[in-house]
């Protein structure tokens, strides 16, 4: 199994954005965002083909992560943005884990996930959706 990450270093919080390759493809249905603590962080990540010329024409998708901690509340945001590149999924699902949370963080704002707390780490999986529907999840205390 092969991992490939990115890492986005802020003052406040940092963002990685780790993708899981299962099938040796280097395009992913499945995109693992692990979040660290502070205030607030923001992450690009760029994707394309990783093999032709096609990203000078367009062929790229660019997605703006973010992240936002304020009295006692956790705002998630996830924005893809672009024309696609071929052999893109058509769907995406997200595990996003926030590092060193205490228990009990709940989705606010009516989102579709699962919520679930282990050794100081909250995780949220959002189901498959489409990939160009960007995501915001609100989680409080």
């Amino acid at each position: 199994m092969e991992y490939s990450q990115k890492r986005q270093f802020t003052e406040d919080a940092t963002l990685f954005a780790v993708n899981r390759e299962n099938d040796g493809s280097p395009f992913t249905a499945r995109m693992v965002l692990l979040c660290y603590p502070g205030e607030s962080g923001s992450f690009t990540l760029y994707e394309d083909d990783g093999v032709t010329e096609a990203y000078k024409n367009g062929s790229w998708l660019k997605t703006e992560l973010s992240y936002i901690s304020q009295d006692g509340r956790v705002t998630l945001e996830i924005h893809p943005e672009g024309k696609g590149y071929e052999g893109m999924p058509e769907q995406r699902e997200y595990t996003i884990r926030l590092a060193a949370t205490k228990p009990g963080m709940k989705i606010a704002n009516g989102m579709e996930a699962e919520v679930e707390y282990a050794d100081r780490v909250t995780t949220i999986r959002i189901p498959k959706r489409a990939i160009w529907d960007s995501v915001v999840v609100e989680l409080e205390e």
